[in-house]
């Protein structure tokens, strides 16, 4: 599974770095937990090994498959059609894959830079947090800072939008 050391990423916390690895015993009942530091949030999270397994929790991405995939939003059309507001952009954020968290960035953003009064308050919400998760991931695989992964985000997904 996960050891201390490894970079993982936690739907809707981003990315981070397994401190430890302990058994706690709760309510008489032994069970294995992985203590994560967030450093985007500045949070420590202690994540039980039964609710990780179906939480989304992963690996980070490999810096080269992850540049690969910010650079081909780079290339994409900017879309000019929309669909309404919906609660998808939070189902495919809270899947945990790097791919739904960079589309859903992708879309949101082309939305707000072509008419920002579109947004409607939970879109703002998912956009926000997309750009999070991804500048949270980013600063881990490149060893980065926050204002360094900002500029590579902003770099490699070449929207009119620079700041979401």
């Amino acid at each position: 599974m996960f050891e201390v050391g490894d970079h993982v990423v936690y739907p809707g916390h981003g990315a981070g770095k397994i401190q430890e690895v302990m058994q706690k015993t709760i309510l008489n009942e032994e069970q294995l937990y992985f203590v994560v530091y967030f450093p985007l949030q500045r949070i420590t999270l202690s994540l039980p090994e039964k609710k990780i397994l179906d939480s989304g929790l992963r690996q980070t991405t490999d810096k080269e498959e992850l540049m690969d995939l910010l650079a081909s939003y780079g290339t994409k059309d900017i879309q000019e059609e929309f669909q309404k507001p919906s609660r998808r952009q939070d189902e495919r954020l809270n899947s945990g894959k790097i791919e739904d968290c960079i589309d859903v960035y992708f879309e949101l953003t082309c939305k707000k830079s072509h008419s920002p009064q579109k947004l409607h308050i939970e879109e703002k919400k998912s956009l926000d947090l997309a750009r999070k998760l991804l500048i949270s991931e980013l600063m881990l695989v490149h060893d980065a800072e926050e204002a360094d992964a900002v500029r590579i985000l902003e770099d490699k997904i070449n929207t009119p939008l620079k700041e979401a």
